[in-house]
């Protein structure tokens, strides 16, 4: 061994310690800076806050690429993972105008209206480009602006074009940038914008300079966009999360890769972690709309991480969280939901729908005005609640709880004998639960439930298959918010999913 060197063993150690070290600082920074509530700073530091708190997650992603023991599982399909397109342009905003404002300039970015709601790319890698592209940009812009335009031009591209009034690329700029793309070459002017050319074609996408006339430099990014996920996704299934970001924690290698699968699907943005350590660090440093925890996770279980979630300071004690568990009896549930879980999904999982729907349902209740529970759907389920409300009266104090716990039993198994009827294409106990739900939706006034389980249990007699999906979506998303209903109103402490 060259002496003054360590063995390969000894570096790859030092450096994982070393990112979670930096992982830990940075959780510190970011949990310091959601505890600042910006309504209370005048504009010019709120601008400056939000600058802040936009790099800060761009660091975490880069640090969670550039530090991870094992790389993220195959996305779905072969594609680039799905990202949320207002949330990158969000961030873009919050970064770089804060930055432009520190030297005198103005950063504008103009998107047209008509942009794809979610993009398959790899986000680490377009914040590598853009930071480069735009940060360039103010450095040689003395006064005036840098504007970055977004657009999807009609040959299916999305595309970014950042605009200064510098003094405009060199002539061996513009010939560097019109060779090979590699970031090989030796240290000379545009080796960053080399470096970004060289990322952006690893990713499938574009990157050319050029001094427009009249102008300063403008460089263009242009990626591709694939289909839609929620365009791609069988309609059927009524779901879409196409503006959410999650974070996914599961007890086993393949799991997470299948429930990612799953609800990339529905077009969610997808962030996998391995353990409760991970999951609880990664909620720390960056913005989720909601958490799928497993229970069951190694380094900290599921309900630790949700009971520190619970017990954080700020935004992150609000968080929406599903669990998943493996154990779904009533006690098992109710110690879930009181170590802070809005739903609680049995393992494993059967149905790639009921998981959408629990993550809708954890994150309107989080959102709604409603108490523990957000019942903003219940008008589509029960939009007259006399019936209900006289079925209690004639039952009395007494005899009404008991009522509302057997109306709650049997709303379960009917919603667990549904769900197996659909996965299975099981007629016969698709036939014998929707005549139950007939029944029970009847009962309690929940006529809309009740037509659409008329008719499932026509489609199950019919063994009509194509027609399946389309009833038992939405059938299965309105016994949920009954069930959420009834639940609520035994006074349970959340709803199970």
């Amino acid at each position: 061994m060259t002496p003054g060197t360590i063995p390969l063993t000894d570096a790859v150690t030092a450096a994982q310690g070393l990112g979670h070290d930096l992982r830990a600082a940075l959780s510190d920074v970011m949990g310091g800076l959601r505890l600042i509530d910006g309504g209370t700073l005048p504009p010019d530091a709120r601008l400056q806050l939000d600058r802040a708190r936009a790099a800060g997650e761009a660091m975490a992603r880069l640090l969670e690429r550039g530090t991870a023991d094992t790389p993220d599982p195959a996305p779905p399909e072969g594609a680039p993972p799905v990202i949320q397109l207002d949330r990158v342009l969000a961030d873009l905003g919050s970064r770089w105008r804060g930055r432009a404002q520190e030297k005198g300039l103005q950063f504008q970015l103009l998107a047209e209206l008509s942009l794809p709601r979610v993009l398959r790319a790899d986000r680490a890698a377009l914040d590598r480009v853009l930071a480069n592209v735009i940060g360039n940009a103010l450095r040689f812009t003395d006064a005036g602006q840098v504007d970055c335009r977004v657009w999807a031009d009609p040959g299916g591209q999305l595309c970014f074009a950042v605009t200064d009034q510098g003094p405009g690329f060199s002539p061996q700029v513009l010939a560097q940038m019109a060779g090979p793309a590699t970031p090989a070459l030796p240290a000379a002017p545009g080796m960053g914008l080399r470096i970004a050319r060289h990322i952006a074609q690893r990713m499938g996408a574009n990157l050319r300079a050029e001094n427009p006339p009249g102008l300063g430099a403008r460089v263009t990014l242009c990626l591709p966009i694939v289909a839609d996920p929620v365009e791609s996704l069988d309609i059927a299934s009524g779901i879409n999360l196409s503006h959410l970001r999650l974070l996914i924690a599961e007890d086993s290698r393949a799991a997470p890769n299948l429930i990612s699968r799953q609800l990339s699907r529905f077009g969610a943005e997808i962030v996998l972690a391995s353990d409760g350590i991970e999951a609880l660090g990664r909620l720390e440093r960056e913005r989720f709309d909601a958490a799928v925890l497993d229970c069951d996770l190694a380094g900290l279980s599921g309900l630790e991480v949700l009971r520190a979630l619970r017990a954080a300071a700020g935004p992150l004690a609000a968080l929406p969280v599903v669990a998943l568990s493996a154990r779904v009896q009533r006690p098992d549930r109710t110690a879930i939901l009181q170590a802070g879980a809005d739903a609680v999904v049995a393992k494993p999982l059967r149905c790639p729908f009921q998981l959408g729907n629990a993550v809708l349902s954890a994150i309107a209740r989080r959102g709604g005005a409603a108490g523990p529970a957000d019942l903003s759907q219940l008008g589509a389920v029960m939009p007259d609640q006399a019936p209900f409300q006289r079925l209690m009266v004639l039952a009395g104090a007494d005899a009404g709880a008991e009522l509302l716990a057997r109306l709650q039993e049997d709303l379960h198994d009917v919603e667990r004998g549904l769900i197996t009827g659909v996965t299975d294409t099981d007629w016969r106990a698709l036939r014998a639960h929707s005549h139950v739900l007939v029944a029970l939706a009847g009962a309690v006034g929940a006529a809309p439930l009740q037509a659409l389980a008329e008719q499932l249990n026509a489609i199950a007699h019919a063994q009509d298959a194509e027609q399946l999906g389309p009833v038992a979506s939405p059938a299965l998303a309105m016994l949920d918010t009954l069930i959420g209903f009834i639940t609520d109103q035994r006074g349970a402490p959340a709803r199970p999913a």
